[in-house]
């Protein structure tokens, strides 16, 4: 399930940025743990939300999409490219990634850079 999860260090800058949606699981001590009650949550606890619900909260609250291209066919690579909804221009060039998983990644890491940056 971990692989499906924002790695604890991302978690932790979205918790900064203000991501306060219901998650499933948190980070706890290198670890991921189920969350079994809405009572279990605590302020200090660090959410461990789905990459989906990162990517969709950065969205509905700063107007930021991610895509993810599939491999050309040339180098074999997966090419994230954010958005701003309404506005011109992409906002992450790079040479690309091995995996899906890896772009993936990259454009959690690049949106909380992109928003913590203004």
């Amino acid at each position: 399930m971990k692989e499906y999860l924002v790695p604890e260090k991302q978690s932790q800058d979205l918790k900064e940025l203000g991501f306060d949606e219901l998650c499933l699981f948190f980070h706890e001590d290198g670890d991921v743990c189920p969350i079994y009650h809405q009572c279990d949550i605590t302020s200090d606890m660090v959410l461990a939300p789905l990459y989906q619900q990162a990517f969709r909260w950065f969205r509905n609250k700063y107007g930021f999409v991610s895509e993810i291209q599939t491999p050309d066919g040339k180098n074999g690579v997966w090419h994230p490219t954010i958005h701003k909804i309404y506005g011109f221009g992409n906002h992450y060039d790079n040479d690309g990634f091995n995996s899906y998983e890896e772009a993936e990644l990259a454009s959690i890491k690049k949106l909380i850079e992109i928003v913590k940056n203004g």
